[in-house]
């Protein structure tokens, strides 16, 4: 349903987003609670992102997680989303970032490469509204439904790294990784160089996701790392690369 609150403009509109986050997030929590079995003063730990993304929206989460950790007085942890969808080498496609990253371990991480201009998200969003498309899904479903009755070989493209064979498994994550098209191609890629393997996750967990967020802050504090529950900002950037990104 979320996505209809912006299909009247075309895309995400800011405050539309940060009022609907709010109207959901008590909900949200008491369902993953009761899902758990746990009442609010049973959890080990918060974790929540702290960006990149709209800091209007990112506002609403750190208020919340910040509450609930106070309350039942346990660490908080901070994640950098994309930092939560991957543990490998990635090429990481969602929805403001393409970057081919080599993960080296939590917190550590080195950017091999990226886009110039528009990440594969906005460049989706964009060309499917100057083509008139209904993107109250979002622009990349939109294009891949159009896609899929199109000639694939009418473009030819390069194979990327092609003289490169000393990264043999790709981690395909991020939001744009859902898209049926580029899985396809990737897997070609993979398919036809030997040695090479290719790992990605279901489409319904290629975007953003609590789990994905629980899951590295449950890393995080593994290794010693938490956050004073005071203090903190959210942030609209925040790169990968080197310790601590």
């Amino acid at each position: 349903m979320a996505f209809y609150v912006h299909r009247a403009f075309g895309g995400v509109v800011p405050s539309l987003a940060r009022d609907a986050h709010a109207a959901a997030i008590g909900r949200v929590v008491a369902d993953a609670l009761a899902a758990a079995g746990l009442a609010a003063d049973e959890v080990d730990a918060v974790g929540v992102t702290a960006g990149p993304g709209l800091e209007v929206c990112l506002r609403v989460g750190a208020r919340a997680a910040v509450a609930a950790a106070v309350d039942a007085d346990v660490p908080l942890v901070t994640v950098n989303h994309l930092e939560a969808h991957f543990p490998f080498l990635t090429l990481l496609v969602s929805g403001g970032h393409c970057q081919l990253l080599l993960a080296r371990g939590v917190g550590d991480y080195a950017v091999l490469g990226g886009t110039l201009d528009d990440a594969a998200g906005e460049a989706f969003d964009k060309t499917a509204r100057l083509l008139g498309l209904d993107v109250a899904a979002g622009g990349g479903p939109a294009l891949e439904a159009l896609a899929a009755q199109g000639d694939a070989d009418a473009v030819p493209f390069p194979v990327p790294m092609a003289r490169r064979r000393d990264l043999t498994t790709l981690v395909v994550a991020g939001g744009v990784a859902a898209n049926a098209s580029v899985r396809s191609a990737l897997a070609g890629v993979v398919a036809a160089t030997p040695g090479w393997s290719m790992v990605v996750p279901p489409p319904a967990l290629c975007t953003d996701n609590g789990v994905m967020v629980a899951w590295a802050a449950a890393e995080r504090l593994l290794g010693g790392v938490a956050n004073e529950r005071e203090g903190w900002a959210v942030r609209a950037r925040w790169p990968l690369g080197g310790r601590g990104g």
